[in-house]
């Protein structure tokens, strides 16, 4: 059965489901090895789930493995800092169970200071103070319990006022010297006894009428302990100076409250949150981020990647804002979700990627995007991203070997299209193998005669390669080019007629023979009469319903004068005519279709499915 599970788990490693029940089954069965070996692959995938830390963590403990209870409570807090339920078991386990040669309250007091620092400033974090301060009550160090306290009423959390009652009820019942150091008691006596002789005065009191209570031997008269009056307003005046910090905090919270209110999920799960608690998470972090608080934005953002660490735009937007403070610390953000949480999400895998280069380390975000290939190997985006990266690196040779693998393992029509295309135009511009370039396209036109894209690309090249060229072959090889295009019998009189017009223009403009261009223009005005005839064909026949269904639903491509574009974003095209139309022929152009990444992506998405 365990096996049976386990290839549940391994075949579908993101199956939440799958991978609870394979932890049932060995917490029940209780062999130490198979728990071990379930446990830690689960929690390279979902380390946030702070219950099955302290599940691991008991079966260990309750097989007399006291150390590896101990590993793998330490190894939960680091994966989770802000758990406080995790963090409370971790206590217990030092107050119970820790056979240290340093066990004791020392020790249990360092973990406490790590559990405050970690977590102790999470809004619901009153389990862990309260914890505390229990704690150091059962062990009667009163002066402690008042710092906790003072800590505690500073910290915004939702108990802030509960605390508040705590400490009044607590210092009213125990004697003011136990609860201050003391410089901090004998300066409030001094305020104590200045108001009690305050109090005497306006009663009209002499020093006669008072019951003046004796010093015991040995005991200077500032020495002797206050009297229950003197008590009485000690535990008055500490109560006010710490209603201030109460107050302060209280007007902090009040604006916080709404936000901490709509979080009805700070932990995680792998079921979708609410929209209304997301978009209550991005106004709650705008607002911090619009505060400026560094310490507390950071807080927020830690807090809100538990219960969102399965949503990438909460991670894109912690990554964006801690890049305009720590670099670093932005590049292990973008590894903590790309590697955990987020393995199959490309964005934030080639963010990650463009944030390595831009520090630097060009072989990190090669990596990044390597890795990321091997995970969604369809994805044409992140293959072109690849090949972009090496450019920018100035791995011309690596860059073509990468797209020319592309084309060698291409088995569908689109794909072979898409990157053989890409292979060209970057033989063409980057690479400088114009030869390659051509050859590439020619080979590939006699099997896809009707797509009109790769003609584009043959014109094109040609037309900016000759253009720039007074060698009269080359002005052979483009003509050869848009010849190709117009003999194609699988292309509309339309299409041939753009290619026919961009020939003309390409000779008028650039050409060597005038002949050339008498003969062109020739030919061109036997397409311009038959499309012209057409036209009025067509005209007569509007008022014909299925003439114009059938009009409307052939559609016409027409070859393009526009540039086209590389993929790493860069423009090129050849030099538009300016000059005069001496051969008075019909200009016309329009847009060149082109493919992109967003119809690979939906075309590779349709593919999948």
């Amino acid at each position: 059965e365990y096996l049976r599970y386990w290839k549940m788990v391994v075949d579908s490693p993101h199956d939440f489901t799958a991978w609870t029940y394979l932890l049932q089954l060995v917490e029940q069965d209780r062999k130490m090895a198979l728990a071990r070996r379930a446990y830690n692959n689960f929690f390279k995938r979902y380390p946030l789930c702070y219950g099955y830390w302290k599940k691991f963590s008991e079966i260990e403990r309750k097989k007399g493995n006291l150390i590896k209870a101990q590993v793998i409570l330490e190894r939960g807090v680091r994966a989770i800092p802000l758990s406080i339920d995790l963090w409370v078991h971790v206590i217990d386990f030092y107050i119970k169970h820790y056979k240290g040669p340093d066990a004791g309250s020392k020790k249990v007091r360092i973990v406490f200071e790590r559990a405050m620092k970690a977590a102790g400033e999470e809004f619901r974090s009153e389990k862990l103070w309260n914890k505390y301060i229990k704690w150091e009550i059962d062990n009667k160090n009163w002066i402690n319990v008042m710092k906790l306290y003072d800590r505690a009423m500073s910290t915004q959390t939702q108990h802030y006022s509960i605390f508040f009652n705590d400490l009044k009820e607590f210092v009213n019942t125990h004697a003011p010297q136990d609860l201050l150091m003391p410089e901090a008691f004998e300066k409030l006596l001094s305020e104590a006894i200045d108001i009690d002789s305050e109090s005497d005065e306006d009663e009209g009191a002499t020093v006669d009428d008072v019951d003046m209570e004796e010093a015991p031997p040995g005991v200077e008269e500032h020495e002797k302990p206050p009297n229950e009056e003197e008590q009485k307003h000690m535990r008055q005046l500490i109560i006010k100076e710490k209603k201030k910090i109460f107050e302060a905090t209280e007007r902090i919270v009040t604006k916080i409250w709404a936000f901490e209110e709509g979080v009805k999920r700070p932990y995680f799960h792998v079921k979708q949150l609410e929209r209304a608690q997301l978009k209550n998470w991005r106004e709650y972090l705008d607002m911090e981020i619009n505060n400026g608080n560094h310490h507390r934005i950071v807080l927020l953002f830690e807090r809100c990647l538990i219960a969102c660490a399965l949503y990438e735009d909460f991670w894109l937007k912690y990554a964006k804002y801690m890049s305009n403070h720590d670099v670093v610390k932005a590049g292990k953000i973008y590894e903590r979700a790309c590697t955990i949480h987020l393995p199959k999400k490309p964005t934030i895998h080639m963010q990650w990627a463009a944030h390595e280069e831009l520090q630097g380390n060009t072989s990190t975000a090669i990596e990044i995007l390597e890795n990321l290939n091997k995970v969604l190997p369809g994805m044409a985006m992140i293959k072109m991203r690849r090949v972009a990266l090496q450019r920018r690196a100035g791995n011309i040779q690596a860059a073509e070997d990468i797209l020319i693998s592309y084309v060698t393992v291409a088995e569908k029509d689109k794909e072979i299209l898409f990157y053989t295309r890409k292979l060209a135009w970057f033989l063409f511009k980057i690479s400088n193998k114009k030869d390659e370039a051509r050859k590439l396209l020619k080979d590939l036109i006699p099997k896809f005669k009707e797509e009109i894209n790769l003609y584009n690309d043959l014109v094109e090249m040609e037309f900016q390669h000759a253009s720039t060229s007074s060698n009269d072959q080359d002005e052979l090889l483009a003509l050869e080019a848009f010849d190709l295009a117009i003999a194609n019998e699988k292309f509309s009189e339309d299409q041939k007629f753009s290619f026919s017009q961009r020939k003309l223009e390409f000779l008028e403009d650039y050409g060597c023979d005038v002949k050339r261009l008498q003969k062109t223009y020739e030919e061109h005005q036997k397409l311009v009469r038959s499309q012209k005839k057409r036209h009025q064909s067509e005209a007569g026949d509007a008022s014909n319903p299925a003439a114009k269904k059938a009009k409307t639903d052939t559609p016409i491509t027409v070859v393009a004068s526009t540039p086209n574009q590389l993929s790493n974003g860069s423009r090129y095209s050849a030099t538009s005519s300016t000059a005069p139309n001496y051969w008075n022929y019909q200009q016309k152009a329009s847009e060149n279709p082109q493919y992109n990444y967003s119809q690979w992506s939906q075309y590779y998405q349709q593919q999948q499915g």
